[in-house]
């Protein structure tokens, strides 16, 4: 499995996430906005990591230099943590609520751009074979077992 499909499947279980945020969030209850932000926050940031590190890092070493989508998208991740660090930093419920808010609408912008462009300058500059090392690469990290066939 190439690690960009790896990547969208992981979007496609944190769309779903967002879905139950946002209904978390029409219920108004305090304590549950913090713990559903705790564990979006949980699956957001290995998953920003896994992208930047295993292939952002990755497309830029192929290019020869950052690239400015990429530079942008950890820019991005960056602020998604940060944002999450200050729901658990602040002690104003209606705050904590508009900061998931800001957090699920960042993360589906974000989303957007990384299959819309990011994914798909990594699958114009590395081969079949280098996406696929990576998948593999990615399911190490994630304690996933992926079977490759051998020709």
């Amino acid at each position: 499995m190439k690690i960009t499909d790896a990547l969208r499947g992981e979007h496609g279980a944190l769309y779903t996430q967002f879905d139950y945020c946002e209904a978390e969030l029409a219920r108004h209850d305090p304590a549950g906005v913090r713990r559903v932000a705790a564990l979006l926050g949980s699956a957001l940031a290995p998953h920003a990591h896994i992208e930047d590190e295993l292939l952002f890092d990755e497309v830029d070493a192929r290019l020869g230099e950052p690239a400015d989508v990429l530079e942008i998208m950890r820019q991005e991740h960056n602020e998604i943590e940060a944002l999450l660090a200050r729901i658990a930093a602040t002690e104003d419920d209606e705050r904590a609520r508009e900061l998931l808010i800001d957090v699920i609408d960042a993360a589906r912008r974000h989303f957007e751009k990384e299959e819309r462009v990011g994914f798909p300058l990594a699958e114009t500059v590395m081969s079949e074979a280098e996406l696929t090392s990576l998948g593999l690469q990615w399911a190490k990290a994630r304690g996933v077992i992926v079977e490759v066939e051998v020709s």
